[in-house]
Formats: C-alpha cells, structure tokens, sequence
C-alpha cells in the first residue's frame, strides 16, 4: 500500500471489540441511572396526557392563557 502498511484485520476488530464494550458499559450506566418502570410510565402517561390537552386546545383553535 503506498503512503504506510495501513490497517490490519486485526487492529480492526479490536477496535470493534473495544467499541462493543464501550457501548455496554454506557448503556450498562444508563439504565442503572433511569428511574424504575412505574415512575417512568407515570411520567410517560403525563406527557400522552398533555400532548393531548393540546391537540384538544389546535383543534378547538384555542391557545394558551384563552
């Protein structure tokens, strides 16, 4: 190859590998982080709730503070 011997196959994978665990960890940290399943579907429920409060308010061609 002109310019260098370049990249291996091997140097290759092991930055996949070293990526992949990466990743995991992050993720891993993440979700040890998040707030349990009730808490979130109760919040997830609130946003549904005001997504659609105002999709009620377009609709009804009223907006904020009428």
């Amino acid at each position: 190859m002109p310019g260098g011997p370049g990249l291996r196959v091997s140097d290759i994978e092991a930055a996949r590998r070293q990526l992949r665990s990466s990743a995991a960890a992050l993720t891993s940290r993440a979700r040890s982080r998040s707030p349990p399943v009730r808490e979130r579907s109760y919040f997830l429920q609130q946003t549904v709730d005001a997504i659609g409060e105002e999709a009620n308010a377009v609709t009804l061609d009223i907006g904020p503070g009428q």
